[in-house]
């Protein structure tokens, strides 16, 4: 009998400790990002940015004109999904018309420390980017991240 509680426990504990995960990465892509790099097929686009920032939000995402594709926000609207394997990957799913940004991406959160900022990384088979959060604090609201770590 006892064995059967603790099993219950267990498996209660391992879908907490897997939904607190989920929120946690939630609330450190919701907001906006300042593109500091972006590749697509192994060349620099970001030139080409008009602007060099994109948003998260917690039912889409907006990214930045760039070449001849339009910039695209709530009213087009781009979906985003988060998928987080066993081995503690983390992979989003970015759904739009933009072939440069369209993709599963590796995430890596990251804290910067040498510019005292919070960054991400998105790694996908034809793009990566590296973008800085606006108007967050690397002190507090950097506790949960790793220092340094690019993909």
């Amino acid at each position: 009998m006892k064995i059967k509680y603790l099993i219950i426990l267990l498996i209660t504990f391992t879908l907490s400790s897997c939904k607190n995960e989920e929120d946690l990465i939630f609330q450190k892509i919701i907001g906006q990002w300042a593109i500091q790099e972006i590749t697509y097929k192994d060349e620099n686009v970001k030139d080409y940015l008009i602007v060099n920032f994109m948003t998260f939000d917690k039912e889409y995402f907006t990214i930045p004109e760039i070449g001849k594709h339009k910039a695209e926000n709530e009213y087009d609207k781009p979906q985003w999904n988060l998928n987080i394997k066993a081995s503690n990957k983390k992979i989003i799913t970015l759904d739009c018309k933009n072939p440069i940004f369209k993709g599963r991406y590796e995430l890596k959160f990251y804290k910067n420390s040498e510019k005292q900022l919070l960054s991400i990384s998105l790694k996908s088979k034809n793009t990566y980017i590296i973008a800085n959060k606006f108007f967050q604090n690397f002190d507090t609201d950097g506790k949960n991240w790793s220092m340094n770590k690019q993909a």
